[in-house]
């Protein structure tokens, strides 16, 4: 069982999509390293999702207002990730 609480992964999962792709951005060493952290930030994007559907603190509304800005921000991610091809301006 993870020590994290709904509440506090609710909190953290969402803070962890941009980390995700920062730290990738700082260690990026080539084109699939970077890739690399854009999936585990698509994955963190998802796996949110997932806690806002658990979540019983927001109403309905709330949460697929919630869901549908993690479902664009996915999208973009996904498309970048498919698009890019290096560093190179």
């Amino acid at each position: 069982m993870s020590s994290l609480s709904w509440a506090d992964s609710f909190v953290v999962l969402p803070a962890s999509v941009p980390a995700n792709i920062v730290e990738g951005w700082a260690k990026r060493a080539s084109a699939p390293e970077f890739k690399r952290y854009l999936m585990v930030a698509i994955g963190s994007c998802d796996e949110s999702k997932l806690w806002i559907g658990l979540e019983c603190y927001i109403n309905a509304m709330e949460a697929d207002a919630l869901a549908n800005r993690f479902d664009f921000i996915g999208a973009m991610l996904k498309n970048l990730w498919s698009n890019w091809k290096s560093f190179a301006a």
